[in-house]
């Protein structure tokens, strides 16, 4: 027996050595995400205990530290000791309690006490999540952006979909673009702005190229025009005065939906901008679900059809456990959601402005470039609305604290109100003679329609009285925050003045108007805005703890299912 015993193990160490041969001849692929590799990001043991809910039976011996409230926290701690490079966790915890204390009091994530800031350190484990998640709930998600961050050169950065890119190069006339998005955004404005650079630009190349021709092809050119006209005259007597619907057709971008009532007008002009190379823009496909069978037998017909290169059909829905497989599979898919802070919220706001300024989309934005006054208090009011609208969406995340239920403001709400100012702004005087009292109820009407609870309406009321009242113009220290301790004050104009001084030439260029520029000063100081505190929204800041809890703990459970 000890000489078979000794022969299998001979046997098995020579069979090992050939496996690391072959398999240094042929190394297989390492799995990677995004440059990391994923079979060594974490350990599977502390992964498992990270996403378990099972807290396990706690020793009577074990005392809980009088300052750890929760016992499913200390439950957790101890089932740690599972762990062997852990144990000894529940004797550090009650040998060095004021240590931990601290740390748990702490505002921000700092080192753990003792030796277990050294014992989490590497690239390869996630151990200190584990004491997150038991002592500090609300801090999960940035600890997870922190050991995700650790793996990517630079971190990670917040960064939207580029609409553009994808829509020119990611999909094509057989491949639909799937936008999902979540309450308060809707996307079809982007995509319009979109569609009207692209065809802008398009025209300008092909001016640049007749400019750059001669004379001669420039006769051409009209020649060619002339005859196509002269054809198209032909073709309509032919038809003996019936109107020619298909040549009517030109290439634009539509919004539509897949309502029962208005199919066959959707159906009809896929079929025209599929021939033509128009876009397609299909709206909140989760309201009617029902009616996607149909959409997708159009899209094969389409796609047997060889539509137009230039074709394209944009998606959107909102999340929805429902949403047919089918179609998710057949399309290349991006999420679109309002970026977290009022800085962020705020320039994107501005962004949008400044794009259409420069594309000069509106009429009346030049005619505030005549008065200096009027300018510069037309301005202040679009700082104080963008400051507004993004408070309104942000206070959101607070839950219950925030409002009584999630209401889904959108930037449509923002650009009525827009409309509102630049209407009454037309008769503006001075700041005691400007009808503050009709804005601030013309305001609360568009954002408040949606509310179900008097107390929201009350809120909206005070929020819509502090922003929106004379000394908005008058007071250059004036503070759209709603706590002294925390100052967002409106931005000076001899800021204004330096960054139009010191700005690009790009900006300066002498077709921008002076709305243009504020714009985008507006974009560039609202990007620097550092991090609101529940203070700014006029809350406690215990509600920042409990609305992140649910957050992450929901994180968690996400994860958890994908897993």
């Amino acid at each position: 027996l000890n000489d078979l015993k000794a022969e299998l193990s001979q046997l098995k160490y020579i069979n090992q050595q050939k496996k690391e041969e072959a398999d240094e001849d042929n190394p297989q692929p390492k799995k990677t995400m995004g440059g990391m590799q994923v079979y060594d990001f974490f350990n599977v043991q502390e992964f498992s205990m990270l996403l378990s809910n099972d807290y396990g039976h706690v020793d009577d011996k074990m005392v809980k530290p009088s300052w750890i409230n929760d016992q499913n926290a200390w439950s957790f701690l101890v089932s740690l000791e599972k762990i062997p490079d852990l144990k000894g966790i529940v004797a550090s915890i009650s040998h060095n309690s004021s240590d931990w204390h601290k740390w748990y009091q702490n505002k921000e994530i700092e080192a753990l006490p003792v030796e277990w800031e050294t014992k989490c350190k590497g690239t390869t484990n996630i151990r200190k999540l584990l004491f997150i998640k038991a002592l500090r709930p609300d801090k999960i998600a940035n600890g997870i952006r922190d050991v995700i961050g650790s793996r990517w050169e630079g971190g990670v950065e917040e960064q939207g979909p580029n609409l553009r890119e994808i829509i020119q190069k990611e999909i094509n006339p057989d491949i639909p673009l799937l936008i999902v998005h979540g309450g308060g955004v809707e996307p079809s404005d982007n995509i319009l702005q979109l569609w009207d650079e692209l065809k802008e630009k398009e025209e300008k190349e092909k001016e640049k190229i007749l400019d750059e021709d001669d004379e001669e092809n420039r006769e051409r050119e009209k020649e060619r025009k002339k005859k196509e006209k002269e054809k198209e005259k032909e073709k309509e007597k032919e038809k003996k005065g019936k109107k020619d619907e298909e040549e009517e057709i030109k290439p634009r971008c539509v919004i539509t939906t897949l309502n029962q009532d208005q199919w066959p007008l959707t159906h009809g002009l896929l079929l025209d901008m599929a021939k033509v190379g128009g876009w397609v823009y299909v709206a909140n496909t989760h309201l009617t679900l029902q009616g996607i069978p149909q959409f997708e037998k159009t899209l094969d017909d389409i796609k047997s059809s060889r539509p137009h290169p230039n074709f394209r059909i944009i998606i959107s829905t909102n999340p929805h456990p429902n949403y047919p497989i089918s179609l998710l599979q057949r399309c290349n898919k991006v999420t679109f959601e309002l970026p977290h802070g009022i800085g962020n919220n705020m320039a994107m706001l501005f962004d949008d402005l400044s794009k259409e300024a420069a594309m000069e989309t509106s009429g009346t934005i030049n005619k505030y470039d005549k008065a200096d006054n009027k300018a510069s208090a037309f301005s202040k009011m679009v700082y104080s609305l963008a400051m507004f609208h993004s408070m309104l969406l942000e206070r959101r995340k607070y839950k219950g604290y925030g409002w009584t239920k999630e209401y889904d403001f959108n930037n449509s709400d923002f650009k009525i109100c827009l409309d509102i100012l630049r209407t009454y702004s037309r008769k503006f005087v001075t700041p005691q003679e400007f009808p503050w009292k009709a804005i601030q109820e013309l305001i609360c009407i568009n954002h408040g329609s949606r509310f179900t609870n008097h107390k929201d309406s009350e809120l909206l009321q005070t929020y819509a009285e502090h922003f929106f009242n004379p000394n908005l113009i008058i007071d250059k220290n004036y503070n759209l925050s709603s706590s002294p301790d925390f100052p967002y004050p409106l931005l000076d104009d001899s800021l204004f003045e330096k960054f139009k001084n010191t700005t690009s030439s790009e900006n300066t260029n002498a077709n921008r108007s002076d709305f243009y520029l504020r714009m985008c000063f507006f974009k560039e100081e609202a990007s620097k805005l550092r991090p609101e505190q529940p203070e700014v929204f006029g809350l406690h800041f215990n509600a920042e703890i409990s609305s992140q809890i649910q957050d992450n703990l929901e994180l968690l459970d996400s994860i958890r299912i994908i897993s």
